[in-house]
């Protein structure tokens, strides 16, 4: 299977991240921009539960490629890609930067977030297909 485009997703039994996670937002929203209704079955706060979820034959998930080689290796899941639509990426998982409260972020630090928010600016994608950027304090 080369690939789908996301409004195939429509109708389909889903495993995805907690209602909570800017993730899961971010998913819902892409799945609303493509048309696709999908059927929630399970929602788990990490990665591992939803691709096991997934391996238990509950439904289908939207995850980086990256955190599935093992088990595409084994042949416990397979991958499909999104094909892009109408020329725009089909997701793009949004990216935080977590540090501790009261820590002063040094020049490469910031360095590198000017460089993340200059992607994200000049990227010719809407919405979804950008680097989302937040930086978020822990309360440690």
């Amino acid at each position: 299977l080369k690939g789908i485009v996301p409004s195939e997703l429509a109708n389909e039994s889903f495993v995805t991240f907690d209602r909570g996670l800017p993730v899961r937002r971010e998913i819902n929203r892409f799945l609303r921009r493509h048309n696709a209704e999908v059927q929630v079955v399970a929602e788990f706060d990490n990665i591992e539960n939803i691709k096991q979820a997934v391996e238990d034959g509950a439904g289908s998930a939207i995850l980086p490629e990256p955190s599935l080689r093992q088990e595409i290796q084994r042949k416990t899941l397979i991958k499909v890609p999104l094909l892009p639509v109408d020329g725009n990426l089909p997701f793009v998982r949004p990216l935080s930067i977590v540090h501790r409260r009261k820590r002063h972020l040094n020049q490469a630090v910031m360095a590198f977030i000017k460089v993340l928010c200059e992607k994200d600016r000049t990227s010719k994608h809407d919405d979804l297909d950008t680097v989302n950027i937040q930086v978020r304090q822990n309360k440690f």
